[in-house]
């Protein structure tokens, strides 16, 4: 879909966890990015917002 130019933006939840391993975001190749926007919410939250 982003190949496409179809999105707009994209807004990742970050939920602060240790845990030693992961899968990751993007399964393709990671598009060109750029921050925007960061937002903290309680309970240790933060919204990246992300545009192309």
């Amino acid at each position: 879909m982003s190949d496409w130019g179809l999105i707009d933006e994209y807004r990742i939840y970050l939920h602060a966890v240790v845990l030693g391993h992961g899968t990751p975001f993007f399964a393709a190749p990671v598009p060109l990015l750029r921050l925007v926007e960061t937002q903290r919410f309680d309970g240790d939250v933060v919204r990246l917002t992300y545009v192309p």
